[in-house]
């Protein structure tokens, strides 16, 4: 259902995308992009419909959904995402091989003494769960007072504004990881 959904979703954006492009074609061209992207939205809809009925079946996953969702900036849907493309978070025995796992953990690119580039995200994981924790990063900066104060504090220290988003990213995974294991909704500081 979550790979449907989002699969949906970059097919309606492709279509406003080319609906935009072809603003000088004929009107029956501009209606037909535009009832494939009503009924486009109307199916996403209707998965996240089916999606929060799953989710409320298994009290289990419920639970879970639920303890991720208590952390500011992380939506349903991002939870939802997460859990669905990782599996349980409990089952990572330390929260670095969940950021390894999921491809947002600092690497080094080093070669003897000549070669020393900057330190990137390994991106070896899966894409999906990396622009969730992208966006959800984004919200948490903006509505998470604890998230913001890293932010601000990793940017004052000279990081790049997009290292710093992910550093926020490998944060909310770790605590995600966190809440499901201890069985605790997120308390902030």
């Amino acid at each position: 259902l979550v790979r449907t959904r989002l699969d949906l979703v970059e097919e309606r954006t492709a279509m406003r995308l080319r609906l935009q492009d072809h603003e000088r074609a004929s009107s029956q061209a501009h209606q037909a992009l535009g009832r494939i992207i009503e009924a486009l939205t109307e199916e996403i809809r209707g998965l996240e419909t089916a999606i929060k009925g799953h989710v409320q079946t298994d009290l289990h996953l419920a639970s879970q959904i639920g303890r991720m969702t208590s952390i500011v900036g992380i939506g349903l849907l991002a939870a939802v995402t997460i859990q669905s493309e990782l599996g349980d978070l409990a089952k990572f025995a330390r929260s670095r091989q969940l950021t390894a796992f999921a491809g947002v953990s600092p690497r080094r690119e080093e070669s003897g003494t000549s070669v020393k580039k900057k330190t990137r995200m390994c991106r070896q994981g899966n894409s999906r769960v990396r622009a969730v924790l992208f966006m959800a990063a984004l919200a948490a900066v903006r509505y998470n007072p604890d998230m913001q104060r890293i932010y601000e504090g990793l940017v004052a220290h000279g990081k790049h504004k997009r290292s710093a988003l992910g550093a926020i990213m490998r944060k909310l995974l770790v605590l995600m990881r966190a809440v499901v294991v201890n069985d605790q909704d997120w308390i902030p500081k």
